[in-house]
């Protein structure tokens, strides 16, 4: 279970006590996913393409190799295969690690 996921299950157990706590405790969960999704991307993180190209699907999730220049990297199938090299605003962190 990720940290969002987390914080929603504690937001429903205490929401019959304090409607007013429970919404606190969501919205935090909601600004640390909007974080999260705009950390920055570095080396061996796992990551899920958003926009497909040549060699990439949409939804799938692969391995950020080397960094070969600013915005773009070497992208690897999660068995350690090169794809390519893509610009890194293709992908998003795979929310399953945060």
């Amino acid at each position: 279970m990720n940290f969002y996921d987390e914080l929603g299950a504690l937001a429903k157990e205490i929401e019959v006590d304090n409607y007013k706590v429970a919404n606190d405790i969501l919205d935090v969960a909601d600004e640390v996913k909007e974080i999260k999704s705009a950390s920055l991307i570095n080396k061996n993180d796992r990551i899920v393409a958003v926009n497909p190209l040549q060699g990439l699907m949409k939804g799938r999730v692969y391995i950020c190799g080397d960094i070969v220049a600013p915005n773009y990297a070497v992208i690897k199938e999660d068995t350690g295969e090169d794809v390519g090299i893509f610009r890194m605003d293709r992908f998003v962190l795979d929310y399953d690690q945060i």
